[in-house]
């Protein structure tokens, strides 16, 4: 009798265990549990991502409006960042601070991982996909007041990217058969890519950071040495 009773305590806790172990992680359970009941029935506005207000294209968020003010913690591994030039980075700390300095042409909508439009407004792929003709939004400026225009894209193209400045790794991400894409100007606020044949990753290297011309065109022309130390960790942080 002891032993069955001792078997059957025994088989109990195993079941248990198992249970915990299968248990199916509700990313919607974890965030009530810790951040309360309001991150339910979270209404996104999936179906109008671009507001037009006297004649600026805004990016509609695509979460809930939150608090102003407040602390941002991030934890990092590793030394601090070696440069506030993300197109020479070759460490992550430097790569995500220049992130949040410079904003891409495209993102990834973090529900569905596709690719999105954000510093774009309209990305149109050829039916061959060999060409990507990408249109800005109107009206969004640089920090310091200056509008963004597809002279900007260009640059950041064909004068530091496809011109080997810097870290060349997205460069040499985007040699297909030999042949880099070809960036050109269409109009003030479309800029068209071409490349050599279909290239399926080709759609996010378009969505690289865009550097301002006005503020790096005079570090480019002091070519690759001047380059690689502009924006180091010595700079005031207003000649960001």
């Amino acid at each position: 009798m002891r032993r069955v009773f001792l078997l059957l305590i025994v088989s109990l806790f195993v079941v248990l265990c198992l249970k915990a172990c299968i248990r199916q992680d509700v990313p919607e359970v974890y965030l009530e549990n810790n951040y309360g009941s309001s991150i339910k029935n979270i209404d996104y506005p999936n179906d109008n991502r671009n507001i037009t207000i006297d004649g600026v294209d805004y990016i509609q968020s695509q979460a809930p409006i939150g608090k102003f003010g407040g602390e941002l913690i991030v934890s990092i591994i590793g030394e601090g960042p070696k440069t506030f030039n993300p197109w020479v980075s070759k460490d992550a700390t430097s790569s995500q601070i220049g992130d949040l300095l410079y904003d891409s042409l495209l993102s990834t909508d973090p529900e569905t991982g596709e690719v999105i439009p954000h510093l774009a407004k309209d990305i149109k792929v050829s039916d061959d996909m060999t060409k990507y003709t990408i249109t800005l939004r109107e009206g969004v400026k640089w920090s310091d007041g200056k509008e963004i225009t597809s002279d900007d894209v260009v640059f950041t193209w064909n004068e530091i990217i496809l011109a080997g400045l810097g870290n060349t790794s997205l460069r040499d991400s985007v040699l297909i058969d030999g042949e880099y894409p070809k960036v050109s100007k269409v109009d003030k606020y479309t800029v068209e890519f071409s490349i050599k044949k279909p290239f399926a990753p080709f759609l996010r290297s378009v969505g690289t950071q865009i550097a301002p011309k006005h503020i790096f065109e005079k570090a480019v022309q002091k070519g690759n040495r001047y380059f690689d130390s502009y924006l180091g960790t010595t700079v005031n942080p207003k000649d960001i």
